[in-house]
């Protein structure tokens, strides 16, 4: 019985993935901190927040809900640049500036786990890794994308897959 976090840490364990140490809180604000350091000047809504640890917070919780919701930083991009100039722009583009820092210095000496699960969906697509199995699927109110991209591979490979949703 796994989440598909649990899952994917234990089908990747033994992988290159994990020869890194995995980030906690403190060492993801340390790190939004540097990346808000590097870019000073370059940011106008975002300039005083490197000391601010709720803003810190916030930010990672930003890039990882980028994440688990599967936007990259181009797709970021190209959906910032459909917006009509003002405020709303400026300050996604702040953000996007901000998190691919982030994510470039936190994958310099740190293993992302919330790209565990975009793994793991690579992973068992080069590997065939759900293939002759029987999945169950229980307990579970909601998928993010990262987890509907990963039961789209589920489906695709498994012999037989079965699914209970939990709703009110």
């Amino acid at each position: 019985i796994l989440s598909f976090s649990r899952l994917a840490f234990s089908s990747l364990k033994n992988t290159p993935y994990f020869t890194k140490n995995i980030p906690d809180g403190g060492v993801r604000n340390v790190l939004m901190s540097q990346t808000l350091k590097e870019l000073e000047g370059r940011l106008n809504i975002f300039t005083y927040s490197k000391s601010n640890n709720d803003t810190l917070g916030a930010l990672v919780d930003f890039s990882k809900e980028l994440k688990y919701c599967s936007i990259d930083d181009d797709f970021l991009k190209e959906k910032i640049e459909l917006l009509n100039g003002g405020f709303l722009k400026e300050k996604l583009q702040e953000l996007s500036l901000i998190n691919e820092g982030y994510n470039a210095l936190v994958s310099q000496s740190y293993f992302d786990d919330t790209d565990c699960i975009r793994i793991l969906t690579d992973y068992a697509i080069e590997n065939n890794l759900f293939k002759n199995r029987t999945i169950f699927i229980d307990g579970f109110r909601t998928f993010t994308k990262q987890e509907f991209d990963c039961l789209e591979v589920m489906l695709s490979q498994s012999d037989d897959v079965y699914i209970t949703l939990c709703t009110d």
